[in-house]
């Protein structure tokens, strides 16, 4: 389809994806049945070959991440308590009369405590990407 105009092309979308073909088109894909009937079933539903294997290829990636977008929650919790774990680190640095040994003790679990921060921070960044991908497959119907 070669229209621009966003309108349109939303509520043509919304149009194709409500239409019996497509649904039974990404039923196919998601119970993963053989190439050759997915295949039969792309042009009634006004699929052309890049799309299908776009939409095959979504399939694939959401299902791929969907393990690692389960855990998002977790590694958001583990990461706050990495936070508060370094904010109560950091507190305890600035407390007065501590000896030289105990200043390098806290100091060891504040670099610690940021390391292990920073980590869950960028595992969150990736388990995002994960859970972006599931739910586009999971928007378009192939998941």
């Amino acid at each position: 389809m070669t229209d621009t105009d966003p309108v349109f092309r939303q509520a043509f979308e919304e149009w194709r994806r409500a239409r019996p073909a497509w649904v039974a088109l990404v039923k196919a894909i998601r119970e993963e049945r053989p190439r050759e009937e997915i295949d039969l079933l792309a042009a009634p539903a006004g699929v052309d070959r890049q799309e299908l294997l776009d939409l095959i290829s979504q399939h694939l990636g959401g299902k791929a991440h969907l393990e690692d977008a389960s855990r998002i929650d977790n590694a958001r919790k583990r990461a706050k308590e990495a936070r508060d774990r370094l904010e109560r680190a950091e507190k305890r640095r600035d407390e007065p009369g501590l000896s030289l040994n105990q200043q390098q003790e806290i100091m060891a679990e504040v670099d610690c405590a940021r390391i292990v921060a920073e980590a869950n921070e960028q595992s969150i960044s990736g388990l995002e990407v994960s859970r972006q991908f599931v739910d586009h497959a999971k928007a378009v119907g192939v998941l």
